[in-house]
């Protein structure tokens, strides 16, 4: 099946059945990116930019694995690494979305999940207390998240036991 069908003279166009099922505004990031190499606001002034841009960076990084764009997924790992600190919502909102869709099998896959489950494991026992539901909700539905969060949480501890001794 191809995806870039010819339009006659007026172009190319993205045809693919699983694009129906996303909503047209997770669309809206990644053409702004095709067409000015960013997305969202370029400057952040307030918290409700800052929200929304995580919000745009969770909407694109779906569409990008969808059409296969290696780069603007490594824009979005730059722009989440900018947005830090994260809030613990934030993060677990975001890894939702990172280990629930398709994956490039690319390094900065590799290195958004290290991120994100590098943020959680040192969150781990806020996330434990204060958002027990929803975080055990997310372990369970993505084991790939909770094997790397568990994989780190025994490093920090195997680390923690070589200083003691």
């Amino acid at each position: 099946m191809k995806i870039l069908k010819p339009e006659g003279n007026q172009g190319w166009s993205f045809s693919k059945p699983s694009f129906k099922q996303i909503p047209p505004w997770k669309f809206a990031p990644v053409a702004d990116y095709l067409s000015t190499g960013h997305f969202g606001p370029r400057m952040i002034r307030h918290e409700t930019q800052r929200i929304e841009v995580i919000e745009l960076c969770s909407a694109a990084w779906e569409v990008a694995g969808d059409l296969g764009m290696y780069d603007l997924r490594e824009w979005i790992k730059v722009k989440m690494k900018g947005l830090q600190p994260w809030s613990l919502e934030e993060a677990l909102s975001f890894a939702g979305t990172v280990y629930g869709s398709q994956s490039l099998y690319l390094d900065v896959d590799e290195l958004m999940e290290d991120m994100l489950a590098g943020f959680i494991a040192d969150h781990f026992w806020e996330y434990d207390e204060k958002h027990n539901t929803i975080w055990k909700q997310r372990m369970t539905t993505y084991p790939k998240l909770a094997e790397d969060v568990h994989e780190r949480m025994a490093h920090k501890a195997r680390q923690s036991n070589q200083i003691e001794k």
